[in-house]
């Protein structure tokens, strides 16, 4: 009788084993492209091998390194896991016991229950695990998006700052012929010491602020190199620049990208689905497992059968709670799509003022202000101005060069965080 038994008692525990379930996750499409340029290589020495970085480098550079990022891929990784847990068969149980009696002797018995599972139980769970694995993945989507957000405003910060420090070192090499300019003059007996001294404090002034951009740039190269995950990357390879010619966007279509393609809209609904799963799993585990037992004596054969009888608790508490997450979903879905386009409008009004401060600056403003400086540096060359009319026409165009490159930094911090929001770049009508 034994022999006969062991056949079944085999069939039915591989019948029950699990296999192994990495990478059952639907993963976004970037989530694949980074994951295929670690597999190819994209190393360190390859990046640094490299004559320049732009902008585009960079953004790959962080999706490879930037250690947050990777923490986040790990953790859909490890969701993974998760839907392979849900899907593995309850193990057996096996009970053996020994009774020495005065008549009968010793027995032997063993006794082996197996949970039979039913309702489709596992294959709800699994589906419960898939839906929250998508959910992780999703937020590695919105992780990744958000740190390219942060890497565009880094680059353009970096721009900006270089620019500055150009400009101060320009103004820096006109104050120090200017100053040679007023010694020759004193030298003659032309001018008062007086000029020589208001020429020599601009410069020194110019070489201070010199001193302080140099510093600044050198904070905002750190901050840059930080996000894409080596702080210790070096200066000077990168290039690019300002955008002077932003494209006119209009905010109906950017509120239509939005709604479609919005990261944290996308996990919001997911999200939901996530809860809607979880509720078909309590009405699944209403019915608990059955348990086949088959015990084994010295002359015995037995068997049985347990079932649990759901009288009491027929998992009603953990229903209606999952009715509750399904509605707070669904209010949660409302919730970030106006914040989407309360954050889209105030966006796009930064967007629009910046685009038109940067194109009044460079088409009017910035070249009436050149021209002035020009013609206040010829007439004190000519000595038809004094130095004070130098300085006020120098501090005018140092201010005016300074908002214009601040208002197309602006414009590039608006147009990343546009991006972020809709999903992809910020194109024309």
């Amino acid at each position: 009788m034994k022999k006969k038994m062991t056949p079944v008692l085999v069939l039915l525990l591989a019948s029950c084993s699990g296999t192994h379930r990495i990478g059952v996750l639907p993963r976004p499409p970037d989530y694949v492209s980074t994951m295929g340029m670690m597999e190819q290589g994209s190393g360190v020495d390859a990046f640094l091998a490299r004559e320049a970085w732009t902008l585009n480098d960079l953004l790959q550079w962080g999706d490879l390194n930037n250690p947050g990022l990777q923490a986040a891929k790990k953790e859909v990784e490890f969701a993974e896991t998760r839907v392979w847990e849900a899907g593995l068969y309850p193990n057996p149980t096996l009970r053996y016991e020994y009774d020495d009696g005065p008549v009968t002797g010793p027995e032997h018995t063993a006794a082996l229950t197996l949970p039979l599972v039913y309702s489709g139980r596992r294959g709800v769970a699994e589906d419960s695990a898939r839906r929250i694995g998508e959910v992780s993945a999703s937020r590695w989507e919105g992780h990744r998006l958000f740190l390219r957000s942060r890497i565009k405003r880094a680059f353009a910060q970096v721009l900006h700052l270089e620019e500055r420090l150009k400009l101060s070192r320009e103004l820096g090499k006109v104050a120090k012929e200017f100053h040679e300019l007023t010694e020759v003059r004193f030298s003659a007996g032309d001018i008062a010491e007086m000029e020589v001294l208001k020429t020599r404090v601009s410069l020194l002034r110019l070489d201070l602020e010199s001193g302080r951009m140099e510093k600044s740039v050198e904070v905002a190269y750190r901050e840059l190199f930080q996000l894409v995950g080596r702080v210790d990357l070096p200066r000077g390879k990168l290039i690019g620049s300002l955008d002077s010619s932003p494209p006119e966007l209009d905010l109906e279509t950017l509120r239509a990208r939005a709604l479609a393609k919005n990261h944290r809209l996308r996990r919001a609904k997911m999200e939901r689905k996530s809860e809607v799963a979880k509720l078909d799993l309590v009405r699944a585990e209403r019915w608990p497992d059955l348990g086949i037992t088959l015990g084994f004596g010295r002359d015995t054969v037995e068997g049985g059968i347990e079932i649990p009888l759901p009288l009491f608790n027929r998992n009603q508490a953990k229903i209606a709670g999952a009715g509750i997450r399904i509605r707070q979903a669904d209010f949660r879905i409302g919730q970030v799509r106006n914040e989407i386009l309360a954050e889209l409008s105030r966006i796009f009004a930064d967007y629009t003022a910046a685009r038109e401060a940067a194109l009044q600056y460079e088409k009017e403003i910035l070249p009436s202000v050149i021209m002035a400086y020009r013609q206040t540096r010829e007439g004190y060359t000519n000595r038809k101005f004094s130095y004070l009319d130098v300085l006020d026409a120098q501090g005018t165009l140092v201010e005016t060069r300074s908002a214009h490159l601040v208002a197309l930094r602006d414009l590039a911090w608006a147009a990343a965080d546009l991006e972020r929001l809709t999903g992809g770049k910020t194109t024309s009508r």
